[in-house]
């Protein structure tokens, strides 16, 4: 990992924990009394939920436009690189998908981030069993995984308290940004291939 992406990893970390803390404070906020179109929706719990969406929906929308426009400088010269284009389509239609979520019962949301949090732990498992083909340091994505799912079950059996599953993400966030740290300061294994 060069200075750089250790830089670029600490300062998403520091973001990803004054996230969590923001959704945290908002999660016992109750907008409903204000005199806004809207604002009868704004209970308590429900502020952060709006919050966590709108933040997701501008990161998938930039990934997924950052990865089309790296398909068309230069990953479709590449072996695989249409992989790109589709990550880029995905994401892009995520973001989209998300911002259409604004007018939808709050426990459709509340699903939908625990979906979330189900499929990055998945894919959390798979990059560990990745990297234990190839002989790395694997620990780190396996119990990032297991706890993010694990999370994402304890708040799917939690969908009728909005707080409760701030909260959740909030601790997800945390984590995330805590392993993220951990991976900054452990030394780069290279694995050669004789």
């Amino acid at each position: 990992m060069t200075q750089w992406q250790k830089l670029k990893n600490l300062i998403f970390a520091v973001l990803e924990i004054l996230f969590a803390a923001l959704i945290l404070v908002l999660r016992d906020k109750d907008f409903s009394h204000l005199n806004i179109p809207g604002a009868e929706r704004l209970t308590q719990g429900v502020v952060s939920y709006y919050l966590i969406m709108t933040v997701f929906m501008i990161v998938m929308l930039i990934n997924g436009i950052r990865f089309i426009v790296f398909y068309f400088t230069m990953a479709r010269f590449m072996t695989g690189g249409r992989g790109m284009l589709y990550r880029g389509i995905l994401y892009t239609d995520l973001a989209l998908y998300t911002l259409s979520l604004n007018s939808v019962p709050v426990n459709y949301i509340m699903t939908y981030v625990t979906a979330i949090l189900i499929i990055s732990g998945a894919i959390n498992l798979f990059q560990a069993f990745d990297i234990l083909k190839l002989g790395g340091f694997w620990q780190f994505k396996l119990v990032q995984g297991i706890v993010t799912i694990g999370l994402a079950f304890y708040g799917f059996t939690h969908l009728h308290q909005p707080m409760v599953l701030s909260g959740i993400c909030a601790i997800a966030l945390i984590y995330d940004a805590i392993m993220q740290v951990i991976a900054v300061f452990t030394p780069t294994r290279i694995i050669t291939i004789p």
